[in-house]
């Protein structure tokens, strides 16, 4: 009797907990997504601050370190909140441009989508990663 208890008692928490892990990653991912955001906005700011002062956009987040106290020394060495950050370079004709692309650390656990965000200061999103910013969707 006691067996069959246990047997009926396990199938009916074993679907509960794994429910409970669900929500718990999809939470992980949110809060690393939200957080990828609002890094990809401080390091606008970051690269505003650095053009200003320098008269040109930093290529690499090692460049913009150089800078004290535009970035945070985690943010420094690339990688912050399950994502890592790279800083492009890219020559327009007359203008000077740069993108900073956010991509999740570990697919599916720190995030799912891609961000970038350029001298325009638009966040935008996508899965893809040889989207070009400009044509990824923007964050509401």
């Amino acid at each position: 009797m006691r067996t069959a208890l246990w047997i009926v008692t396990g199938l009916v928490v074993l679907p509960v907990l794994s429910a409970c892990r669900g929500r718990e990653a999809s939470a992980r991912v949110a809060a690393g997504e939200t957080a990828a955001i609002a890094q990809l906005r401080s390091l606008f700011a970051a690269e505003a601050a650095f053009n200003a002062s320098n008269n040109h956009y930093a290529c690499t987040i090692a460049e913009l370190a150089l800078s004290p106290g535009l970035i945070d020394r985690e943010m420094s060495t690339g990688q912050k909140n399950g994502y890592a950050f790279d800083v492009h370079c890219a020559a327009q004709i007359d203008l000077p441009a740069y993108q900073i692309w956010a991509s999740p650390l570990v697919a599916g656990e720190s995030g799912v989508n891609l961000y970038c965000t350029d001298q325009t200061g638009v966040v935008r999103r996508t899965r893809r990663l040889l989207d070009a910013c400009s044509k990824a969707r923007p964050v509401e």
